[in-house]
């Protein structure tokens, strides 16, 4: 008898293992700068979205211009992707995409200046005061 619990203890505590397993899902995956703005840039700051994706800064020192991509995490067939870049107290270029993975990349120029970039998913673009950079929203 004592056998026969030890074996239906351990069946059950293997079979509640493998479900555990089952149930849990799997993280989404991160997301990844892929060279979307093109030869010479690489990545000078990143900030993410929530658990939805992440907005990219990207630096060329071959033509002084920043770049800047929002990347979600995985596609979606709905629901908006922004990003923004430009000077602090300027003008900034805005990208929206409505539906996919990516909006961007959205370029900018500027010496000797704050940048001010960043992005949203799947909610407006809100954006921060000068000198808060990287700024990412998510409704």
């Amino acid at each position: 008898m004592s056998m026969w619990r030890n074996l239906t203890a351990a069946s059950l505590a293997a079979t509640a293992v493998a479900a555990g397993a089952v149930a849990m899902a799997a993280p989404a995956s991160a997301a990844v700068y892929g060279g979307q703005c093109g030869a010479g840039y690489s990545v000078v700051d990143s900030t993410g979205i929530r658990d939805l994706g992440t907005v990219f800064l990207t630096y060329n020192p071959g033509n002084g211009s920043n770049c800047a991509v929002t990347i979600r995490n995985e596609d979606a067939p709905s629901g908006s992707v922004s990003v923004y870049i430009g000077p602090c107290g300027g003008p900034v270029r805005t990208v929206t995409v409505n539906g996919g993975r990516s909006a961007g990349p959205v370029y900018a120029t500027v010496s000797g200046q704050e940048i001010n970039w960043g992005g949203a998913i799947d909610g407006p673009v809100r954006r921060l005061p000068c000198g808060v950079s990287g700024a990412a929203t998510a409704a």
